[in-house]
């Protein structure tokens, strides 16, 4: 393990790791995203993975982050806390970012399940949407061109570590969604459609269950690739369900159907 200090503000260093942490393009020109928290590192590991790099506020680490650093062994930069503070994208109690490869995910050999973001803006929704797939066994994700960053810090974070056990491709087409994944293609629409509980087969065989933008909901473009629209009956007290929300109830109905039948 090799241990270098950043301290001055005018670190070269430093401020690349400002711009990723920062810029989404920069994080694509690079190949790599920053991963901040224990817990991140916690997962990377399960995973087995490794980071390129590892940054850790100067002072006395807490055994769990100190374990993370042997552990990794990568090259580890002692950051003055200043200048860790002036990277972090938390307000209070982080120690430890980590550099990270962003694998370039290979299209499958056979069909499988997957979910597709058509245009969601925000980063919470899409980390939990993400965390989410994953608990439900969905290993893989596409993302459209106006999707939010998936590699960004708040996605990172709610996602908790959900990243290191999926295959994600970004900039995908509704069109590309066939080919790439070879299976059906279900929309899930506010209103109108089969209800998910109307009968199980919808969850037969794979699936690619496409969730819309917070606030228009499905583009047409992706609902004119769709083969069924699935909606989640509600009452008629609020207008719909979150979009995270109602991907949960769409992942684990179809793990229950499935659980329940066999894959149908």
């Amino acid at each position: 393990m090799t241990s270098l200090v950043i301290e001055s503000a005018a670190n070269p260093r430093l401020k690349r790791l400002k711009k990723l942490m920062t810029s989404s393009r920069a994080r694509r020109d690079e190949g790599v995203f920053l991963a901040e928290g224990a817990h991140l590192g916690l997962a990377m590991r399960e995973a087995g993975l490794k980071p390129l790099a590892i940054y850790v506020r100067q002072g006395d680490l807490s055994h769990e982050v100190a374990n993370l650093v042997k552990a990794f062994n990568a090259p580890t930069w002692i950051m003055k806390a200043s200048a860790f503070e002036s990277v972090s994208g938390l307000e209070k109690g982080s120690e430890i970012i980590f550099e990270v490869k962003r694998e370039v995910a290979i299209k499958p050999t056979a069909p499988v399940d997957a979910v597709y973001l058509d245009g969601l803006q925000d980063a919470g929704n899409a980390g939990t949407i993400l965390r989410s797939a994953l608990a439900s066994g969905i290993r893989f994700v596409a993302a459209s061109t106006s999707t939010v960053d998936l590699f960004s810090p708040k996605v990172l974070r709610s996602a908790m570590g959900a990243h290191f056990g999926m295959k994600i491709f970004e900039n995908v087409k509704a069109t590309e969604l066939k080919p790439l994944f070879a299976a059906k293609i279900l929309a899930a629409e506010a209103k109108g459609g089969t209800s998910i509980y109307e009968n199980g087969n919808w969850a037969k065989g794979a699936t690619v269950l496409i969730l819309g933008n917070e606030g228009n909901g499905v583009s047409d473009a992706a609902l004119a690739v769709s083969e069924q629209k699935l909606y989640i009956p509600i009452t008629r007290d609020v207008e719909s369900l979150n979009v995270s929300a109602a991907a949960a109830v769409l992942f684990f109905e179809q793990m229950r159907l499935r659980n329940t039948y066999g894959r149908l």
